[in-house]
Parts: C-alpha cells; sequence; structure tokens
C-alpha cells in the first residue's frame, strides 16, 4: 500500500497525484536515498528506528514502516546470536565438566 507523503492518505500503487490533497507523490532520487540511510541507522541502532517509527508515523507513512522493520529485523537478529552464544556457552561448560571429571 501506498501512502501520501504530504497527508498520509493510503492511495492507489500507480497514483501520480494524491486524490485527498492533490500533492505529487513522484518520489525523487534524494528522498530514496534518506530513505536508506534511516533504514540502516534503524537496522543497527533499533532505538533510534523505534524513535523514528514514532516520529513519522503521521507525516511520511512509508519511511516510518521502514524504519520500524529494520528495528525489528535488528532486535530479532539480536535474539538470536545471543540464543546461539548461551547454547555454545552452555554445550562448552559441559564438555569442560565431563573433560574435568574423567581426567580426575
Amino acid at each position: 500500500m501506498k501512502f501520501c507523503s504530504n497527508c498520509g492518505a493510503e492511495m492507489d500503487e500507480n497514483a501520480v497525484v494524491c486524490v485527498k490533497c492533490g500533492c505529487s507523490v513522484q518520489m525523487t532520487q534524494k528522498n530514496k536515498s534518506e530513505d536508506l540511510i534511516y533504514r540502516v541507522i534503524s537496522f543497527f541502532f533499533p532505538m533510534m528506528g523505534l524513535v523514528f517509527f514514532a516520529v513519522y508515523m503521521r507525516t511520511d507513512p512509508e519511511k516510518s514502516k521502514a524504519c520500524g522493520k529494520s528495528a525489528g529485523l535488528s532486535i530479532i537478529l539480536q535474539i538470536i546470536v545471543i540464543i546461539i552464544g548461551l547454547i555454545i556457552m552452555l554445550l562448552s561448560y559441559e564438555y569442560k565438566d565431563v573433560h574435568f571429571r574423567l581426567t580426575f
């Protein structure tokens, strides 16, 4: 779904102008690169992504959604890495314990 960057109204994917406010919705190259920057920042700093999500929710819903997705993906990946690290730590601890019992 596409949203108007001026008023936030839902629009058809192929629309060129917003039917609610009449604003042109053609995204410039500058806006695309700016959105990419916000997505990268949101991925590496998920708390900033959540702030961007809240700030741009009404003014730029597409940017808000992209920042929220990036922050959410980052948080999920961080949780997975922590779980894998804990599993590796527990397995190595159990191995050391077994090795210790066999040597003494």
